[in-house]
């Protein structure tokens, strides 16, 4: 007989454009019930119904992520979060600091790192240079910080350059503004090896290239992300894994909040030295 399924109840906060394309990835799946949703009056839900919750998803813009996601930990919850982590580094590594001491599974939404590809770049060895072309037709979000663009699609640009090298000291990182689309010229170094990441919302067509010079002096590969399909997609993989840690099972820590502070670290760099 079939063991059954452990159905998970979860709260969300954060309703927006891209809390709603959560919360139908979320309500979709046979093993959670959507317990509650929340926006402004976030603070009165969990207080009503955190202890009934087995986690929680903030779909909330970066300036208020720490607090919401703080004041979840501090009940007990496990949280998914998206990207960026924070808009400062100082309020990055709190938060990082506040996952690592509860012990809770907190996954961060970088979706490139729960692409299929990422596997098969990663299999390529240790790389020695990193480039990137990223970038799209916006979305223009204000989230009252300068170069917001740079904060918004080299997240995950940072996120996925960072993961592919494995680690290392980040020096070096400088960024200017492109005189035409995407926007952005991003470069730092990180365990030695270069990185550089075109990128931005001011492009025509999206677009999200990675090329990587292997280890063994082979030529460079180049990956088109968005031609390779991911079934099920990147956003679906990630509640995935977060959802199955939350049920108890082991998980990759390289999509926490360690790597996600240091993104928050590399892009805080870039936007000053702008």
């Amino acid at each position: 007989m079939a063991k059954p399924v452990q159905v998970m109840r979860i709260g969300q906060v954060g309703l927006g454009q891209w809390g709603s394309k959560v919360l139908r990835a979320l309500s979709s799946r046979h093993d959670v019930v959507v317990a509650w949703t929340a926006g402004r009056d976030w603070p009165e839900k969990l207080r009503r119904f955190g202890a009934g919750t087995d986690g929680v998803i903030v779909a909330v813009p970066p300036h208020a992520q720490p607090s919401v996601a703080a004041a979840c930990l501090g009940e007990g919850l496990p949280v998914f979060l998206e990207k960026p982590l924070a808009l400062s580094a100082s309020a990055a590594l709190d938060l990082h600091e506040r996952a690592a001491l509860s012990g809770l599974p907190v996954v961060v939404d970088h979706v490139w790192l729960f692409h299929p590809v990422r596997d098969e770049m990663r299999g390529l060895g240790r790389p020695t240079a990193v480039d990137m072309v990223s970038g799209g037709p916006g979305p223009h979000r204000n989230w009252g910080v300068a170069h917001s663009g740079l904060w918004d699609w080299g997240a995950h640009d940072v996120a996925l350059a960072l993961d592919l090298v494995g680690g290392g000291a980040v020096r070096d990182v400088r960024a200017e503004v492109t005189p035409g689309p995407p926007g952005f010229r991003l470069r730092f170094e990180v365990g030695g090896v270069p990185v550089s990441v075109l990128t931005g919302n001011r492009a025509e067509v999206k677009s999200r290239l990675v090329t990587i010079t292997p280890p063994d002096s082979s030529p460079a590969v180049t990956f088109d992300l968005l031609a390779s399909s991911a079934s099920p997609p990147p956003l679906d993989r990630a509640l995935g894994v977060w959802l199955d840690a939350v049920g108890g099972s082991s998980w990759d820590l390289r999509v926490g909040t360690a790597l996600a502070a240091q993104v928050v670290d590399v892009l805080a760099a870039a936007a000053a030295s702008l």
